[in-house]
């Protein structure tokens, strides 16, 4: 009497239209998804191994003037440890960019044993006294001094101005471009005064305000020819409203245009 109730009360539950699956298929269903699963786990597994398509050969790719890409190759290759999919590429690029001269580096993988290892050298365009040396993008690096490149401008300044300083030596560069002079040095000093030495040519005192407009000037009069000869000239001192003073290497005889001097 039980076991009649009970079918007819599942029969009367049953929603029309509602596929069911025999036990049977279930468990199949399930079993198939576990063996995929482990056998996926599985073999992710083997190829995370070290011994499973370990790293064979090694490429380093830039322009170098500083640094040897064999040097660079070997340290790579002493630095890898695992094989195509679990060698730490950060690893490489921290070990690398302990150089000093190595600004950036990109690492790729080549299926399926080797490597591609893209380095960019810092440039240097200045010189920050005898601290280091400053790139383009105004950031300071410290390599050993016996490799910095000659003929370099040197920057003076209060600490961490290295990037204003880049920034205003550039400026000034482009002011004196055409008269055969280039800036050989430009310092800032604690009470923010200016002062820059031609290479070749006398020292410029530039003052703390309207550097660029007192520079301008000096190099329009320049121009025009009455003082063609700078390298007879010790120090210009371009701090007046409308001219500058010139102090000459022979003492005898000294010039001073202008009025005013202004600071």
């Amino acid at each position: 009497m039980r076991a009649h109730v009970a079918k007819a009360y599942s029969e009367e539950n049953l929603v029309p239209g509602t596929p069911t699956l025999p036990l049977k298929n279930i468990r199949s269903s399930l079993l198939l998804m576990l063996l995929i699963t482990v056998s996926i786990v599985w073999v992710l597994m083997t190829l995370m191994r070290p011994d499973i398509l370990p790293i064979k050969r090694v490429r380093v790719e830039g322009e170098f003037q500083q640094l040897a890409p064999d040097r660079l190759e070997a340290i790579v290759t002493d630095t890898v440890r695992g094989g195509f999919f679990n060698v730490n590429v950060e690893v490489i690029k921290k070990i690398l960019l302990l150089d000093p001269w190595v600004h950036q580096v990109t690492v790729l993988r080549n299926w399926p044993d080797s490597l591609t290892v893209q380095v960019s050298e810092q440039v240097a365009v200045a010189r920050w006294g005898d601290s280091g040396l400053i790139n383009p993008d105004g950031a300071l690096f410290t390599p050993d001094s016996y490799t910095y490149p000659e003929n370099l401008p040197t920057l003076r300044g209060p600490s961490e101005t290295y990037g204003q300083m880049l920034a205003q030596y550039l400026k000034l560069q482009e002011i004196i471009m055409g008269t055969g002079y280039v800036i050989n040095g430009l310092t800032l000093n604690d009470r923010r005064s200016w002062t820059m030495r031609l290479s070749g040519g006398p020292l410029l005192i530039l003052g703390k305000k309207n550097k660029l407009n007192r520079l301008a000037r000096f190099v329009t009069y320049i121009k025009s020819g009455p003082l063609e000869n700078l390298q007879e000239m010790e120090t210009v001192d371009l701090r007046y409203t409308n001219g500058f003073a010139v102090r000459w290497k022979d003492k005898s005889y000294n010039f001073e245009l202008g009025r005013d001097h202004n600071g």
